[in-house]
């Protein structure tokens, strides 16, 4: 899943969910460790300011429901965090 979310920085975010326990990237799979925002979401048109908070979850076979449930609540919580 690759997200956006508005008002905050994909490494600040990154921090606070490695802190959590879950594991992201602000990047494609092919594009880690860029320090630019995604060539895709620019050529899509997503707003710069938007695209800044990227953050791209990877889901698989051995994905729990909790682990889910535990990655919204990270992320709900960091975002709260960041924007305050």
């Amino acid at each position: 899943a690759h997200l956006c979310i508005g008002g905050v920085e994909s490494e600040a975010l990154l921090f606070l969910l490695d802190e959590a326990g879950v594991c992201a990237s602000a990047a494609s799979a092919c594009a880690s460790g860029a320090l630019e925002t995604s060539h895709v979401l620019r050529a899509m048109g997503v707003d710069a300011r938007l695209a800044r908070g990227a953050l791209r979850l990877s889901f698989g076979h051995s994905t729990t429901q909790a682990d889910i449930d535990h990655a919204a609540r990270a992320i709900s919580a960091a975002v709260k965090r960041l924007r305050n």
